[in-house]
């Protein structure tokens, strides 16, 4: 009897201690401590851009407008299908703010889930699988994505996903699994444009392999939601990639495949040492590619470090660096993950065969100098989580709440669109940074932008007041508008630095729009200088 109670107190225990469920209980308390424990200010994403899907959803599910304001449709949203899914949470809360954040962490556990099952496919022990958990927990900055509110995790957790199901595919090509990798790739395209690097490399292999139906239905499924969305696009706005992406890729196409290795040179290996956390984690994908692997199927392995490398490449040539590398966070925990597979088999292989230390000791000075660095940039992007809360909340929210003060008819223009269009859904903007305004991204784009033709937009648009930050966006404002007023934030800088002005674009209201940003800066601001501008004479 007490043996069997023993034997199941064990099971149950096993069960409970779970690698995923490990690995989600880190991220959650350290996420939980982040945003919750250590700050005075209400509750923030740490940056602006959730609000501006949320917006989007919420004007969606309560109108059937896809756009960040109900007046029209705008092409704001990098992400549809984790628009759709904040649409859906929507129509059954209203539009709570918290759901990206509990959607977050919801695909941090599955994401957590995934990792453990890819290791299991490879035949990595319990303990190999619990320290891979915790390096992606700790080492890639998981918890820094969590508190950004935004779609990087469930795209990397789709883009598991769809890599495990095709190595699944390599023993059991079945009628089920390619319906499956076809809405693999469809919901993983649809998560983020970034997939179709993947995608183009898998192709590859699928190619190689003769594996024609496999290759036909991932291309065609992969690239269902960008014709689905980009034929809605062009029926509203004229472009088929949405407008976020257009402003921050990198495309160079029409200059032919010959710029590539010209490419390598001037604009990957830079970029390398701007963001020099990603060189440890590449450096240490290509040295352990070369070692001999010691779990199941090496030879598929090897293909995803493969894969994972020109991805990477990939990444850095067409698309943007995020901030604490949200863009490319799957491929980093991806990497994270591949090098824990390899790695650990070997240290463990070594430390018991004398003939391996060597090995043992390179991997250890590898791991120390290489995961070391990726630590410190983690840890120190850790710290700043409660920074660029409180800087989106003293910056973007009050901006949000002194512009609802505003008559509800009034045309804003700005240039964080975020929580100035959800805490305000009736607010009609000028967005000169290009998102929410298809007139400005166009006139960004072709790079014939003047301050000429953007007073133009503001005039036939009705712009009458605009909150915008000068420095980085000084050549998009036009000479006519008047600052009335400025805020100064004397903590973490959510602008980057720059101040934010208040400026008049209608003379007849310079008054009215001076004594109300004075009173509302006597009274609402936090954690912000004030100054008033004086007023032209006349």
């Amino acid at each position: 009897m007490n043996q069997h109670s023993g034997r199941k107190t064990e099971e149950s225990l096993q069960k409970f201690l779970q690698p995923c469920f490990l690995g989600f209980l880190i991220v959650f308390l350290m996420g939980y401590y982040s945003m919750f424990m250590i700050r005075e200010n209400p509750f923030s994403y740490s940056i602006d851009d959730p609000y501006i899907h949320m917006s989007i959803a919420r004007n969606f599910s309560s109108y059937g407008v896809w756009g960040i304001t109900p007046y029209g449709f705008t092409s704001s949203s990098s992400s549809p299908l984790y628009t759709l899914l904040l649409a859906g949470c929507f129509l059954l809360t209203g539009p709570w703010q918290y759901w990206p954040l509990v959607l977050n962490y919801v695909f941090a556990a599955l994401l957590l889930y995934r990792i453990q099952k890819l290791c299991e496919y490879f035949g990595l022990p319990r303990w190999q699988i619990v320290v891979t958990q915790a390096a992606i927990c700790i080492l890639t900055p998981l918890v820094l994505v969590v508190s950004t509110g935004m779609e990087h995790i469930m795209h990397a957790f789709l883009v598991f996903l769809l890599l495990e199901h095709l190595l699944h595919m390599e023993t059991e090509p079945s009628l089920r699994n390619r319906i499956l990798l076809g809405v693999y790739c469809f919901l993983a395209t649809a998560a983020r444009y970034e997939t179709l690097f993947v995608i183009s490399v898998v192709s590859i292999w699928l190619l190689i392999r003769k594996r024609i139906v496999d290759l036909m239905i991932s291309i065609c499924a992969a690239l269902a939601p960008v014709i689905i969305f980009g034929a809605a696009t062009l029926a509203f706005s004229g472009n088929i990639l949405p407008d976020s992406i257009r402003l921050k890729g990198n495309f160079r196409i029409t200059e032919g495949f010959g710029f590539f290795f010209n490419d390598l040179i001037t604009r990957i290996l830079p970029r390398l040492n701007f963001y020099y956390y990603l060189k440890p984690l590449l450096g240490l994908l290509l040295v352990l590619l070369f070692f001999k692997t010691v779990t199941k199927h090496p030879k598929f392995l090897n293909l995803l470090f493969v894969l994972t490398l020109i991805v990477f490449a990939l990444q850095i040539m067409f698309a943007d660096i995020g901030w604490k590398n949200r863009y490319e966070f799957y491929l980093v925990s991806l990497a994270m993950t591949l090098i824990c597979m390899k790695a650990l088999p070997l240290i463990s292989k070594s430390l018991h065969h004398k003939k391996y230390i060597l090995i043992f000791g390179l991997l250890f000075f590898s791991f120390y100098f290489c995961i070391y660095d990726v630590f410190k940039y983690t840890r120190k992007g850790f710290k700043e989580i409660t920074l660029c809360m409180d800087g989106v909340y003293v910056q973007n929210h009050q901006m949000a709440k002194f512009i609802s003060l505003l008559p509800e008819d009034t045309c804003v223009a700005v240039n964080d669109i975020g929580a100035v269009t959800f805490f305000n859904p009736r607010l009609r903007i000028m967005d000169i940074w290009g998102l929410g305004t298809p007139e400005v991204a166009d006139l960004l784009i072709s790079g014939d932008v003047t301050k000429e033709k953007m007073n133009r937009i503001a005039v036939s648009m009705g712009v009458e007041y605009a909150v915008v930050y000068r420095g980085k966006f000084e050549p998009l404002i036009p000479d006519e508008w008047v600052d009335v007023g400025m805020w100064h934030d004397v903590g973490f800088s959510a602008t980057g630095g720059y101040n934010i002005y208040f400026c008049c674009a209608n003379p007849n209201k310079l008054v009215f729009f001076r004594e109300r940003f004075k009173r509302f800066s006597e009274t609402q601001t936090i954690g912000v200088i004030t100054q008033v501008i004086e007023l032209p004479p006349g």
